[in-house]
Formats: C-alpha cells, sequence, structure tokens
C-alpha cells in the first residue's frame, strides 16, 4: 500500500509526457522544444498525482484504523 501513491505519480507522469509530446508534435512544435514542455508538464503532474494519492491513502488507512478501534468492546 505504501508504494501505491509513487506508483500513480510514475504513471501519471508517463501518460502526461506521453500526451503533452504528442500535442506538441501534432502542433508543428520542434521535437526537442516538444520534449522539453512535455518533460515539465509530466514532472508536475506527477508530483500532483503522487500528493493525491498519498493523500487518499492516508485517508483511508486512517478511516480503516478508526472503524476498527470503534468496533471492539
Amino acid at each position: 500500500m505504501n508504494s501505491l501513491p509513487r506508483n500513480v505519480g510514475l504513471l501519471g507522469g508517463v501518460v502526461a509526457f506521453c500526451a503533452a509530446l504528442l500535442a506538441g508534435l501534432l502542433g508543428h512544435c520542434p521535437p526537442l522544444m516538444a520534449a522539453r514542455k512535455a518533460a515539465l508538464c509530466a514532472i508536475a503532474l506527477s508530483a500532483v498525482a503522487w500528493l493525491c494519492a498519498h493523500v487518499a491513502v492516508g485517508v483511508v488507512s486512517d478511516g480503516l484504523r478508526r472503524r476498527g478501534q470503534g468496533e471492539e468492546p
């Protein structure tokens, strides 16, 4: 469960890089400039995806922990 945020961030970064690179190339942008912009976009999106997944996993685990404590006599 601890590696889930990292995996979500990595997947988000790869998808963002591919999408931004494709958009840049379809917009007749030079390949190196498109790759540079795509890399910046991928870094930003992977950081946001990691943060969101980290918070979501924390909330779910905290909720499960509290629920488990509430059911005990």
